[in-house]
């Protein structure tokens, strides 16, 4: 099979899943082609993938000290609209000049559109379809985006969420499966292996792990603060 992944850019974690992903449908003789923007991008790039492809960005991701901001992000993003549109044509002209057989979007909308535009099969990668404020608050803008996103899900034809199944699953908070709707959606687990063999460990380890995403920067200036210390 010719298969495309549709790489979101913000942060690494789409970038080093979907290429170990890709990796592995390597092995099994399949051909595998990636596109993306910003850091995934790059990251594939400097993973020198014989098969890359520059798409446009889609939403534009702000914080405020570090944390996720709705407002800023709904500033930043004003454009949205103009930019999945560049994002469906970009993807689909992709797919009409590589015949690819499947499309794979790791939470790139514009290419699930793309996809069905061009009656391609689509999978679709996500930790997350449901987005809430701190401690769970929510607001209308919350809300309407969550039944937008749901909706907008049903053009896959199966959903992937490499997370463990309930009750270990780690996005737990981030994932609401609708009614009726559970045999679409696979969890199936961190798509990477992790050999704890491979690794030599302190007599003290200290492990913290959130995205990668630059407004994040103040999270890792304050932990390695807080390496410095000890």
């Amino acid at each position: 099979m010719k298969i495309l992944f549709v790489v979101c850019g913000e942060g690494l974690g789409h970038a080093s899943r979907c290429l170990h992903l890709g990796h592995y449908l390597i092995l099994e003789g399949h051909t595998v082609h990636f596109a993306g923007y910003g850091k995934s991008y790059d990251f594939m790039r400097q993973h020198r993938c014989s098969h890359i492809h520059v798409i446009p960005r889609e939403v534009c991701l702000e914080g405020n000290g570090g944390f996720f901001s709705l407002s800023k992000t709904l500033w930043c993003s004003k454009w949205i609209v103009f930019d999945m549109i560049r994002s469906v044509l970009a993807v689909r002209q992709l797919i009409n000049e590589h015949n690819f057989d499947c499309v794979v979007c790791d939470t790139m909308y514009g290419g699930l559109l793309a996809a069905r535009l061009t009656h391609t099969p689509c999978l679709f990668i996500t930790n997350q379809n449901h987005f809430n404020g701190v401690n769970g608050t929510t607001n209308p803008v919350w809300r309407t985006l969550n039944v937008l996103i749901r909706r907008y899900l049903k053009l896959a034809r199966h959903v992937i969420v490499p997370d463990y199944p309930p009750p270990d699953t780690v996005s737990e908070y981030n994932i609401r499966i609708p009614p009726g709707e559970e045999d679409r959606y696979s969890f199936t687990g961190p798509f990477y292996d992790f050999d704890p063999a491979r690794y030599q460990y302190a007599t003290e380890t200290i492990f913290a792990s959130f995205g990668g995403e630059p407004y994040k920067l103040p999270m890792y200036l304050m932990l390695r603060s807080i390496a410095d210390q000890h």
